[in-house]
């Protein structure tokens, strides 16, 4: 009997050996921490308002974000693609409609080390957040959106806010949009749009 005993206890130390061994080469072979490397971006126009943006929009709707779909590099700029779903339309727009929304921003490789780089003022887009888009389609099908974080608009429990009011990291912007209700929105932006 006790044989037996120390036949367990020996398996039982010799387990926890094996299993305290797997978590230290698991861990020893995950992928070390990406690190985020912010740049800064001159915009080539700063729009004045919600009705300049929406004279110059090619899309305008409330999208729900979507997985990322692809990331590249363009001159060593890393671009992602996300998908995004509209669940209001605006302004040429469709409920249900699927579009590709370009963004500056990915994972890119520098000195061959691997990291995430985002522009200061327009965080990357995060899957599953709600937005008023204002964007412009690219030649390839996609969607920019206007002047960077001025161009849109994040829903937070119903009410629409600009990006400066909703991360320190925009501390600028035109676009005074606090709180605001999207039906009063989309009159303004629909007038807008009619006048150009």
């Amino acid at each position: 009997m006790i044989k037996k005993s120390r036949k367990k206890l020996g398996a039982a130390i010799l387990a926890v050996g094996v299993v305290s061994g797997a978590g230290v080469a698991y861990s020893s072979i995950q992928s070390p921490e990406i690190k985020t490397v912010y740049s800064h971006a001159s915009w080539n126009y700063s729009y004045g308002s919600i009705e300049e943006l929406a004279q110059d929009s090619d899309l305008v709707a409330l999208v729900t974000v979507g997985e990322k779909i692809s990331e590249k590099s363009v001159d060593h700029i890393p671009m992602s693609d996300f998908e995004a779903t509209v669940v209001k339309p605006i302004i040429n727009s469709e409920k249900g409609q699927k579009i590709s929304i370009t963004q500056t921003g990915g994972l890119t490789e520098v000195n061959g080390e691997k990291i995430k780089m985002e522009l200061e003022d327009d965080p990357l887009l995060v899957p599953g957040e709600e937005y008023v888009i204002f964007a412009r389609k690219n030649d390839n099908g996609t969607y920019a959106i206007l002047g960077g974080p001025q161009g849109r608009l994040k829903n937070i429990n119903g009410k629409l806010h600009a990006m400066k009011y909703v991360t320190k990291r925009v501390g600028w912007g035109n676009i005074e949009v606090k709180g605001e209700n999207l039906e009063n929105l989309k009159s303004k932006i629909v007038k807008a749009k009619k006048q150009k």
